[in-house]
């Protein structure tokens, strides 16, 4: 079953068709994709299940932008400027113009040239390596006696 939700542009020529796909726990992704009402011509698809968006319709007919980020980064978000009538489409506040036909392939490699957030890593000595070894053989030394223990108050052991 595919769940949809449409919105239509303030002057009736476009439809936004958000298909909504669920993630994991409830987290949903709402996939942008632009129809021309007359004529059922699709403007635009993004061909990635992972970016969810919004649309802003834009003062002029045919101007919209498409606020996108890809799942599950929450913090960077793409502005898409489209121009459906000049056949144009910018990425970004102050990115080139590109013809409309690119636009989901701008979209990629803008996403695949971003670089995931840093995670701090600790490489430890060999030292701090035992000791957390004997740390781990400690607590499962524990957890065995706990479980033994347990095992024979309840009767498995005889």
């Amino acid at each position: 079953m595919s769940l949809t939700e449409t919105q239509t542009s303030p002057d009736g020529r476009f439809d936004a068709i958000f298909a909504m796909h669920e993630r994991m726990r409830g987290q949903w992704v709402a996939v942008p994709s632009i129809r021309a009402r007359d004529s059922g011509t699709e403007i635009l698809a993004l061909g990635d299940d992972n970016l969810d968006g919004s649309v802003i319709w834009g003062a002029q007919s045919g101007h919209f932008v498409l606020a996108l980020r890809r799942w599950p980064d929450p913090g960077r978000t793409l502005s898409v400027h489209v121009d459906v009538d000049g056949g144009t489409v910018r990425l970004g506040d102050g990115g080139d113009v590109h013809p409309l036909g690119e636009t989901a392939a701008l979209i990629a490699q803008h996403f695949a040239a971003e670089t995931p957030l840093a995670v701090a890593t600790q490489v430890s000595s060999g030292a701090e390596a035992r000791v957390t070894g004997r740390k781990v053989a400690g607590w499962l030394g524990i957890a065995l006696f706990v479980a033994a223990g347990l095992a024979a108050l309840t009767g498995w052991l005889g």
